[in-house]
């Protein structure tokens, strides 16, 4: 059995719109998302009005205790806290993560080391690397909670692969299936150039199970004009430019027996 989940993010998000957004998805059988209590957040006060939430398919993956997430504006008072559900499904217990680090724009002045050192990784990089540290921290917490080691981390962390954020995520256990699984996809385009800000990363046990990983060019590639925002003789229902960024696919195999991993054996003749 395969589960599939949907970490969504960039959007002015309440309870009445995301439950509009569960009910746009028509005909696919989701109907439930996890938000985690105020009690978990900081005050609305200090809460980005554009937040993130994850949206599943009840038949695919069972929740698994509460939602979760961190309220610490010390280092995420720039950002959207990361929302974490735990799930079980066929014979696994795995936890999502759903996060937004803080964008490489400077519309607020940077001090200290975020200022821009022009190696290429933005403004804010010393934020985006605490907020890394922030994850991990939280993703123990997460991996005790919930007595598996199975994670994701899905979402927008505002770093190319390379990056140091990235890195820190790397030293701590995860791998980027994104980039190991899809190699050459991007996810964001910027200045006619493309990359991935968005990233799959999984633990080790959890790599295991990953089937295979695509991404959805559906946003990234078609004009700004088309969003809902900017241009409203252009806007259409449908999914094309939905976001700027576009979706991370990842398939999980959840049954007993891990996927085999096939590596194909070529025969040289010379």
């Amino acid at each position: 059995p395969l589960a599939t989940g949907f970490a969504v993010a960039g959007i002015p998000l309440t309870r009445a719109v995301l439950a509009e957004v569960v009910t746009t998805l028509g005909s696919i059988p989701i109907a439930e998302y996890g938000t985690p209590s105020t009690a978990e957040l900081p005050a609305a006060a200090e809460q980005d009005f554009i937040t993130t939430a994850i949206i599943f398919k009840p038949a695919a993956v069972t929740p698994k205790g509460a939602a979760r997430s961190i309220n610490d504006e010390t280092v995420w008072s720039n950002a959207r806290e990361p929302i974490a559900q735990t799930f079980t499904s066929g014979a696994i217990t795995f936890t999502v993560v759903a996060n937004h680090f803080k964008s490489k724009s400077a519309s607020t002045t940077p001090t200290g080391d975020n200022v821009d050192n022009g190696d290429g990784q933005g403004p804010f990089n010393g934020d985006r690397v605490r907020q890394a540290g922030s994850l991990a921290t939280f993703v123990d917490t997460l991996k005790t909670g919930s007595g598996s080691d199975q994670v994701l981390l899905l979402g927008d962390f505002n770093a190319y692969t390379q990056e140091d954020p990235m890195q820190a995520l790397y030293d701590t256990g995860f791998t980027d299936v994104h980039t190991t699984r899809a190699p050459g996809k991007y996810s964001y385009v910027f200045g006619g150039e493309t990359g991935s800000l968005d990233h799959g990363l999984a633990t080790a046990s959890l790599a295991e199970r990953v089937t295979g990983v695509d991404i959805w060019n559906i946003n990234s590639v078609e004009s700004s004009a088309y969003q809902y925002d900017v241009f409203a003789p252009f806007y259409d229902e449908g999914p094309y430019r939905a976001s700027d960024h576009d979706p991370v696919v990842i398939g999980l195999e959840t049954g007993l027996t891990k996927p085999e991993r096939r590596v194909s054996r070529r025969t040289c003749i010379s």
